[in-house]
């Protein structure tokens, strides 16, 4: 059997396929949708459980290195106006 052959076939052509649909969702998730929604619920949760005022600048989600970068971390004071802690960047790997 040689490669032709073997391309022909419908299972390889359907797993094919379903890998390259597998490999898009990914990209698009990861690159487009995580990081709204990882931004949100990380905002919240944190606001809640520190009973602070938290903000978050921008989120950076790479599906491929399964890496996720935070960017300029805010936690402010709780009675005062004025930041708690500050943080550039946290890259979290």
């Amino acid at each position: 059997m040689n490669y032709r052959e073997t391309i022909k076939k419908p299972v390889v052509r359907r797993l094919a396929v379903s890998l390259l649909i597998f490999f898009i969702v990914v990209t698009i998730g990861g690159f487009f949708i995580l990081p709204p929604v990882i931004k949100s619920a990380l905002t919240k949760k944190l606001s809640e459980s520190l009973k602070r005022e938290v903000s978050l600048s921008e989120v950076k989600v790479n599906p491929f290195a399964l890496s996720v970068r935070l960017g300029n971390l805010v936690i402010s004071e709780r009675n005062k106006p004025g930041k708690f802690i500050s943080v550039g960047d946290i890259y979290i790997k």
